[in-house]
């Protein structure tokens, strides 16, 4: 089965293009609309292949399509704007050539919306070039860009399943698997709009797939312009911030994951519109000036999970308060010692999701009630029961305790706005520091005092983050660590 992602926000074209993907496929289909903040007039036609999410309010695109990516059958994806015509038997067609780790895009034309028609006099596209992110030192609409590359659909037209360095993200088709390797889209970092293709198929070329157009099926896209309009306002959305997110962490090679660097696609694809001649230049360390590198969130991403109502093991029970499980009040005040700099975080963030790695009788409580007047989503772990058995009190519909047997095993890698280390054993926090880094803006780090490298041995992960700031008002100290955010000048 196919399933279709059609993300739409007061589509105009909505109606059509959900008609066009229901009349041509020819194999098992289902199409999930996500209606992102409003309900269309009149309402979509009733179809046993159609599922309809509902965002109130909007939540921008990213997230709409990691909603339905979450709840799709298929053993494929195809994500979809809801302004395209597509070819007949587009989904037959794409399903019998592509690889597991393969992403797809079918040629694209320009649609006439008014005849719901190929504009015949604007010529295919198939190729796509990743713009070099310095080109103009200043201007801010400069960054790493699927750019139409007319010579290469020229020379290789003849050429009807190519590799495709990159792509504009209307339309683009893959495995399940594939889906598991590189999703979700991270929105934290990103924004919830720009700079999808990117993520994507940087991920799957340096992840070891690849990416291919498929010149056999095809569908039209609507470029709105001033004529039709988006339908919305992008004002405050801070695209700034997610393209020179994108820039800093493919041009400096920070995806853990990645068994290629940038430098190996350019080189694959040499030569490439706008990159200079000396790649040795055009890759060496350099900070973005002129604009933040901080990203700022301004729509709320759905959670992950359908909160549930945790499972203590049955032997322990809360039986006290949490400051009255401490031996005395030295120890209590142990506790307490990273709050600034966990408090200065969660404010600095603003929204997005947090998570607990080791509960207490301080961090627990607070992150609780914030999170909640924040209206954001908390979710601590805990592998001591006692521990546990006291936290799961603060079990709510914003606020998940689950209980740990393998810290290996928790579903760390997603986005996440704040981060809390203070876990235990302690040979595991260097391990989920190093998880972290790729995912969490800010992450907080309990007991960082030098003497107590030999327990926690923080540095073989130090190294993983572009900033670090080290709170040493009290002991135990406590650090903030982050990739995208110069944390350094930080005053507590």
């Amino acid at each position: 089965m196919v399933s279709v992602i059609l993300p739409s926000r007061n589509e105009r074209f909505l109606p059509q293009t959900l008609a066009d993907v229901l009349a041509k496929a020819r194999g098992p289909l289902e199409v999930i609309v996500v209606l992102d903040g409003y309900w269309p007039v009149p309402p979509l036609p009733t179809d046993p292949r159609l599922v309809i999410l509902h965002h109130s309010p909007a939540q921008g695109m990213r997230p709409a399509i990691n909603a339905a990516a979450r709840i799709a059958r298929g053993q494929w994806l195809m994500k979809l704007d809801a302004h395209c015509l597509v070819g007949e038997g587009f989904d037959e067609i794409l399903t019998a050539e592509c690889d597991q780790d393969w992403v797809v895009v079918p040629r694209r034309y320009s649609l006439d919306p008014e005849a719901w028609a190929i504009r015949p006099e604007k010529a295919p596209i198939d190729a796509h070039y990743l713009s070099y992110p310095y080109e103009r030192p200043g201007d801010p609409s400069c960054g790493l860009h699927g750019t139409v590359w007319r010579d290469r659909t020229q020379a290789r037209a003849e050429v009807l399943l190519d590799d495709e360095m990159s792509s504009q993200g209307s339309c683009w088709f893959m495995s399940r698997a594939q889906w598991g390797r590189i999703g979700p889209l991270d929105a934290m970092n990103y924004g919830n709009f720009i700079q999808e293709f990117q993520e994507i198929g940087l991920k799957t070329w340096l992840g070891g797939g690849r990416v291919k157009v498929n010149k056999r099926t095809f569908y039209a896209h609507l470029h709105k312009g001033r004529k039709y309009g988006r339908g919305y306002s992008m004002e405050g959305l801070n695209h700034e911030a997610g393209r020179d997110f994108c820039t800093d962490y493919w041009m400096h090679d920070r995806w853990p994951e990645r068994v290629h660097n940038l430098r190996w696609l350019i080189e694959t694809f040499w030569p490439v519109p706008t990159w200079p001649a000396d790649l040795d230049e055009a890759f060496r360390p350099r900070r973005l000036t002129g604009v933040t590198t901080t990203p700022q969130r301004h729509l709320k991403t759905a959670p992950d999970w359908t909160p549930v109502a945790p499972v203590a093991p049955a032997a322990v029970q809360p039986t006290r308060p949490y400051l009255a499980s401490t031996r005395d009040g030295r120890k209590a005040f142990a506790y307490c010692t990273h709050l600034p700099a966990l408090l200065h975080a969660l404010l600095e963030s603003g929204e997005g999701d947090v998570v607990e790695l080791g509960t207490g009788p301080v961090s627990t409580p607070v992150m609780h009630w914030l999170c909640r007047l924040q209206g954001r989503t908390l979710v601590s772990y805990e592998h001591d029961p006692h521990h546990y058995a006291l936290a799961r009190e603060y079990a709510a519909p914003w606020h998940r305790v689950e209980f740990v047997e393998d810290w290996a095993a928790i579903d760390l890698e997603r986005p996440w706005a704040v981060a809390l280390v203070d876990h235990g054993p302690a040979n595991r926090r260097k391990e989920e520091l190093k998880r972290l880094a790729p995912w969490a803006t800010y992450v907080v780090v309990h007991d960082t005092c030098g003497r107590e490298e030999h327990v926690y041995h923080y540095r073989e992960a130090y190294p993983l983050y572009a900033y670090a700031y080290q709170f040493t008002e009290v002991r135990p100290r406590t650090s903030i660590l982050s990739n995208t955010v110069d944390v350094r000048g930080w005053v507590l």
